[in-house]
């Protein structure tokens, strides 16, 4: 898979940002009063039509990045995949997210896929879905009572503690 040709748009704004980076490096450079980022990074999401979806364009695409690099992309975790390479003390980051979970790639993959989520909507079928009985809803003949509850609804004890955890309140004391 080839990388696309940036549009004449893309290429404006790559020049602008590529021009924004030695600005800042000349500035570094003039001015060393100025403290240095301890850990330079600079972190890409690539966007591509299925990205958010989950889908294998993005995943291509980093893989494509990575290989143009030499590096291996990091793809243990299931929101995202990653590649990182280092131009001396600067981090250079591309990330394709995965909103949906790792895309599944290839039929065997995808056959297994769809028998787990099979086998996931039977157990939901059969199972009780309050197991515990601490469920609680609402029946229809129950009135919605709006009237918020607060400490004023509820009379006010005071009273103090003695030896052996034992509360006396005031009205006892009496």
């Amino acid at each position: 898979m080839a990388l696309k040709v940036p549009s004449p748009e893309d290429a404006t704004k790559r020049a602008a940002y590529i021009a924004d980076l030695r600005t800042f490096a000349d500035f570094l450079d003039r001015n060393s009063w100025a403290p240095l980022p301890h850990y330079p990074q600079v972190q890409v999401d690539l966007e591509a039509p299925d990205v958010w979806d989950g889908g294998l364009a993005g995943l291509a695409r980093l893989r494509q990045i990575a290989a143009n690099f030499g590096e291996k992309p990091d793809e243990h975790t299931d929101d995202r995949t990653s590649v990182m390479h280092r131009f001396g003390v600067i981090e250079y980051k591309v990330i394709t997210w995965h909103r949906s979970g790792r895309p599944v790639e290839g039929g065997e993959r995808e056959a297994e896929l769809k028998r787990l989520r099979a086998r996931v909507a039977e157990l939901e079928a059969t199972t009780d879905p309050d197991a515990t009985g601490l469920a609680y809803s609402r029946t229809d003949s129950e009135a919605d009572d709006p009237t918020p509850v607060s400490p004023a609804r509820v009379p006010l004890h005071t009273g103090s503690v003695v030896d052996g955890g034992e509360l006396i309140t005031d009205k006892a004391a009496q």
